[in-house]
């Protein structure tokens, strides 16, 4: 198999194809890359500045002139052994859970710098999971808006995965940034809902397709690629890959542009897919050509001609010349050039290719495409089909798929009604009802399922006690509190004004199930499944006369709208809070003896102690090398202080505190 890899490989870069095989071969170790928040990853770049006996890391201004995307010029291997770079090593890895860098391969930031984002762009990321690449997108926002406070910005991006678990993979990636621009989802990309705002079909600035592909042009850093790999992938995924690709075009703002990528090297899913959206939409789609953005990154033409590779080497021209063997597998007219004379097939060339070795990246593919005029979809045998509220994609496997569902609600409507079932004891049970707690559809694209509750907003009186205690400031704030169930949740969120909007369009095209499993049912193709959104601003208290408390993950945000229970200190005199020996382990130190052992945190004592019933605070950390002080919420009694961190971030937040390595001196972290 890896012959046949070889020879499609090198057929779709012919004129240097030695020097793109030899590359694409070579292991991708020695150029480990990172993005540096542009918001709050300043100190990073004081870390990184020249020095030391290995070759620093450098920024790679040809790709971002801002210093943001920066390169190891040395081995994983010897960034993770050798001890020369061991705390550096111990940097990065700190820095990631922190929301101060992202690990991303090159070629997987191309989509979003070719892209037009600004403070308010509305964006859509299809296929968005793990994360990385909505990172950037949250990244290029915040950063277009001046920082994270500036709410009059109302840009924002939704992300898509159809995995549950990797849904909420991809929630925790984003919600480490502490950034309220974006709602993670979980949907069939290709059914993706639409909603409807001020009586319009929403639409989006902005749409990344970045596709469910073969992954072939990943071969470098995935060795295990040839393993599972047939030339039979990427016709399998052609069909899916244009359904998602024109879902993304109809959920397009007519003047917004949808970004269509893949990380490999196959025509078939690459410029196939792309003749197929012109040719579906009917003049509505236009191919930008992007040579003059990223001027540094070389490039290559997309193709005009290719042909397809069937599993045992053979190659197949056209449709019409598919020997009959391989007929129904090879013979889609998709997957070859299009044959209608008046398609111009040089209109591909603006298509980008990027090959392993022009860059010494992976390989990759990504065609933008501008939305010129609304349309209706064709289908290959130039049926034009209308869409039920403008919902879902239809192809004509999906119409037949529709037909046969509306035939059997028919039949389920004529039917005499079933008995009801048997009474079971068991079933109200709380062990039941846990179960049903928990019970979500495999698969939200089927036309019922459990979801999770919606998340609704929250009644103004509702933080009425948090906002005395904290001294909440609404007007500077602003947006809207949610919370799933009407607040019966422990968590509030605080979202902006813009997604708060869209939460009530989906909660008004949803149908309640029952409510004591805590589950909602939803049509997928009228509401949006909702996995996370916004801010953890607050987490309700068992006791309701208590006032809700901070989240930990929301600090960072919240913080600077807080103005009672605050106490700003500098960040070393808390240096005894943390453990160093065992930092996953928090620190509660004695008030009797504090003053005594720790006289450095006197003014701390003394500011707890003036407080009103002080059970609750937040410490303001600063460091003369951070813009913004480090956020941390503390708790007091009258025998005790503790400051509490979560687990998974003490080490995180106490290198933010303290530097690399741990040291309560109050000077800027050191460079290694």
């Amino acid at each position: 198999m890896k012959d046949k890899f070889v020879s499609l490989f090198e057929s779709t870069s012919s004129d240097e194809s030695r020097a793109a095989w030899a590359a694409a071969q070579a292991a991708d170790d020695a150029n480990p890359r990172f993005v540096v928040s542009r918001t709050n990853g300043d100190k990073y770049r004081v870390t990184l500045a020249p020095g030391g006996p290995l070759d620093p890391p450098h920024p790679l201004e040809w790709f971002d002139a801002s210093g943001a995307v920066w390169k190891v010029p040395c081995s994983r291997r010897v960034l993770s052994s050798h001890t020369l770079v061991k705390d550096f090593h111990e940097y990065l890895k700190l820095g990631e859970p922190a929301g101060l860098i992202t690990r991303q391969e090159l070629v997987s930031m191309i989509p979003v710098a070719m892209a037009r984002l600004n403070a308010d762009s509305h964006v859509l990321d299809l296929c968005a999971a793990p994360g990385s690449k909505t990172a950037q997108i949250l990244d290029t926002l915040t950063e277009a808006a001046g920082g994270l406070h500036n709410h009059s910005a109302q840009g924002f991006v939704i992300a898509n995965e159809l995995n549950r678990q990797r849904s909420h993979m991809l929630a925790h990636q984003v919600r480490r940034l502490s950034s309220p621009r974006y709602m993670v989802v979980s949907h069939a990309a290709q059914h993706l809902p639409t909603l409807v705002v001020n009586d319009e079909p929403f639409r989006f600035d902005t749409v990344f397709a970045d596709v469910p592909c073969s992954g072939d042009g990943t071969m470098r850093k995935n060795k295990e690629i040839f393993a599972s790999w047939t030339p039979s992938t990427a016709v399998s995924l052609n069909p899916l890959q244009i359904a998602i690709a024109l879902r993304g075009a109809k959920l397009t703002k007519l003047g917004g542009d949808l970004v269509y990528s893949t990380c490999s090297l196959n025509p078939v899913e690459n410029e196939a897919v792309v003749a197929q959206i012109l040719l579906r939409t009917n003049g509505g789609l236009e191919l930008v050509d992007c040579s003059d953005r990223i001027p540094g990154l070389v490039r290559r033409k997309g193709l005009t001609t290719w042909r397809v590779m069937t599993n045992t080497g053979e190659w197949i021209d056209s449709a019409d010349t598919c020997p009959q063997p391989y007929q129904g597998t090879y013979s889609e007219p998709s997957f070859f050039p299009p044959t209608d004379p008046e398609f111009d097939a040089s209109v591909l060339t603006r298509c980008m290719r990027v090959l392993p070795h022009d860059r010494d990246t992976g390989g990759f593919f990504v065609a933008v495409f501008r939305k010129v005029a609304e349309f209706s979809l064709s289908i290959p045998d130039g049926t034009i089909l209308a869409e039920l509220d403008d919902t879902t994609f239809t192809t004509p496997r999906a119409a037949r798929a529709a037909a046969r569902a509306a035939a059997r609600a028919a039949a389920a409507a004529a039917a005499p009604p079933s008995p009801p079932p048997p009474t079971d004891d068991a079933a109200t049970s709380s062990k039941a009802k846990a179960k049903a707690k928990t019970k979500f559809s495999s698969h939200p694209s089927e036309l019922t399922g459990d979801f999770d509750l919606p998340f609704e907003r929250l009644a103004s009186d509702t933080l009425d006690t948090a906002r005395a205690y904290w001294g909440i400031n609404d007007e500077s704030l602003g947006g809207a509190f949610l919370a799933r169930g009407s607040g019966a949740t422990s968590v509030i969120t605080w979202t902006l004004d813009t997604m708060a909007a869209l939460v009530d369009a989906s909660n008004a095209r949803s149908i309640v199930g029952q409510p004591e499993t805590d589950t909602v049912k939803l049509h997928p193709s009228l509401a949006l499944n909702i996995i996370n959104l916004g801010i953890p601003a607050f987490t309700v208290p068992y006791k309701p006369e208590q006032p809700a408390r901070p989240c930990f993950d929301g600090l960072p945000f919240m913080g600077r709208y807080l103005s009672r229970h605050v106490v700003t200190i500098e960040a070393h005199k808390l240096f005894a809070f943390f453990n160093m020996e065992a930092i996953t382990k928090s620190v509660t130190l004695p008030t009797d003896t504090l003053a005594s052992d720790h006289p450095e945190l006197v003014e701390l004592v003394d500011a707890i102690n003036a407080m009103d019933n002080p059970s609750s605070f937040v410490v303001l950390a600063t460091r003369a090398d951070r813009a913004e002080p480090i956020p941390v919420q503390g708790f007091f009694t009258t025998k005790s202080i503790t400051l509490y961190v979560a687990k998974q971030r003490r080490a995180a937040i106490a290198a933010a505190l303290f530097g690399i390595p741990y040291s309560p001196d109050p000077v800027a972290p050191k460079s290694n």
